[in-house]
């Protein structure tokens, strides 16, 4: 997936609000295939359910949100494969829906049920395709990425469930009541009815919600690859090389002879063609708008007023004292609904602001400075802060001795080191591998697409366990030693 990435969203570092966010965009982009592929066995279930014995048929609700999970595999594979393939019709992704339906089903149902980090972590077990301990191994990677924001979306979706459940159930007793004399009273004696009803309300909100929230979910487990492993990184690299290499492919192809022809005759047709253009414009417009046209339209209804608007409200309730129905003081039931929707509200409140305490207590970001003051010498804070030829010198001694993780450590921070002792590049101690990047491509100095290379190869090692080559190694180990005489034959280019 990764050679042939064609996402529509670009991938980049975002903050946990923000990939949610993103989330809706996956959503909208995904809608129709989602609601294609998850709701025809949805949909199944539920008519399944409709035909049950009586005495099921109650349960019919519950086991309907119980399995979840289950329809929450349809939706990861949608997404998944339209979000690295945004064109995919439903030929490519109805490729391997079976075998990402059935995969880790029976934990997923039985004791992670109540996880609040489903759809976050979901695609760990699912995409990644790893079993037993490297799945926790994996989990406790992403959780810095910011993986377990999950909890806060899980709790939000719950509160938007049961919001929806309450103003659906409010609307269609208003509705009944007003035109069939339904009342509280009627409901034991009708409970299959309202089974059903309640059971159809339910599908409905899971059809509404549950895609939204698996959305959102995988969002936050590609931002958290982004974050911790530079996935980022490694896509748009990967994406230069490539178009790097067509481009070269198209120029041998390219006849050079037959080009510059061409070029002259479109630059003399496209000054021919826009001065008759523009002429013909100016004549059609010239003739200026009368005064009393634009007092017309300006005192239109259009550019103002304002008019009675009929609203939804609750319906006006009967005094009658000969009026049977509800005994429970029907007129107290605005009331009740009031007082439902502000706790909720209140609760929704209090846990956002425990939220955002939470998160500026864990974020030193806020309390801190990020920035350093300009000098030399500045290194992010996962850099070594030795001599540079010390450090390459050390880098090559530990490859040899089979380090290979410190020894690569040793290479990257040896030529950060060069850029800001030498190019005057001004770090930050926070800056992470991704920020030192972009920060080098800013520059003017020389070795760019060397640097970004070397800074891959640290990302998988470091945060993949890909080992890269001996050759790679020294390729980088060369890399420093050009990028020193550069440096120091250019001198101080950001002075």
């Amino acid at each position: 997936m990764i050679e042939n990435f064609q996402s529509f969203l670009k991938l980049r570092p975002r903050s946990n609000w923000e990939a949610c966010d993103s989330g809706i965009l996956i959503w909208r982009n995904s809608i129709a295939y989602i609601l294609l592929f998850m709701g025809i066995p949805f949909l199944c279930c539920v008519v399944f359910f409709v035909f049950l014995t009586p005495q099921i048929k109650i349960f019919g609700t519950i086991i309907l949100w119980w399995l979840n999970p289950f329809f929450d595999r349809f939706i990861l594979h949608v997404i998944s494969v339209r979000f690295f393939k945004k064109d995919a019709d439903c030929k490519t992704i109805a490729k391997g829906l079976i075998k990402s339906i059935f995969k880790g089903l029976i934990g997923d149902i039985v004791w992670r049920r109540f996880s609040i980090y489903r759809a976050a972590r979901l695609p760990v077990r699912i995409l990644e395709g790893n079993k037993g301990k490297m799945i926790k191994r994996r989990i406790k990677t992403l959780k810095n990425g910011g993986l377990d924001f999950c909890a806060l979306l899980s709790g939000i979706c719950i509160m938007l469930e049961i919001v929806l459940f309450g103003g659906f159930a409010i609307f269609l007793y208003g509705f009944f009541a007003e035109y069939s004399d339904f009342t509280f009273d009627l409901i034991s004696n009708y409970s299959l009815q309202v089974s059903l009803v309640i059971l159809f309300l339910a599908s409905l909100i899971i059809l509404i919600v549950e895609p939204l929230y698996m959305c959102m979910g995988f969002a936050l487990y590609i931002n958290s690859r982004s974050v911790v492993e530079g996935w980022d990184i490694e896509l748009e690299f990967n994406a230069i090389i490539k178009s790097k290499q067509s481009e070269s492919v198209d120029m041998k192809k390219t006849v050079f002879g037959k080009t510059i022809p061409l070029a002259v005759f479109i630059l003399i047709l496209s000054n021919v063609i826009q001065p008759l253009q523009a002429q013909e414009w100016h004549q059609n417009n010239l003739e200026k708008v009368p005064t009393e046209i634009l007092d017309e339209i300006l005192s239109s209804e259009d550019f103002g007023g304002s008019h009675t608007r009929k609203w939804i409200r609750f319906k006006e309730l009967h005094t009658d004292e000969s009026f049977s129905g509800f005994n429970f003081d029907e007129k107290n039931l605005r009331e009740i609904a009031g007082i439902v929707l502000r706790a909720l509200l209140t609760a929704l409140i209090i846990i956002g602001l425990f939220f955002a305490a939470y998160r500026l207590y864990k974020s030193k970001k806020l309390f801190q400075n990020n920035f350093v003051p300009w000098r030399k010498k500045i290194v992010p804070g996962f850099v070594h802060k030795e001599n540079p030829q010390t450090l390459i010198n050390d880098a090559e001694k530990l490859f040899r001795d089979g380090q290979i993780r410190k020894a690569w450590s040793f290479c990257l921070s040896a030529v950060l080191g060069l850029y800001s002792e030498y190019g005057n590049i001004i770090f930050a101690v926070n800056d992470t591998e991704s920020d030192c990047l972009v920060r080098i491509n800013n520059s003017a100095l020389w070795g760019k697409e060397d640097s970004a290379r070397l800074i891959l190869n640290w990302i998988k090692l470091a945060y993949a366990d890909i080992e890269p080559s001996p050759e790679q190694f020294s390729s980088a180990v060369f890399f420093y030693g050009e990028l020193k005489n550069k440096l120091s034959a250019a001198g101080d280019i950001n002075e």
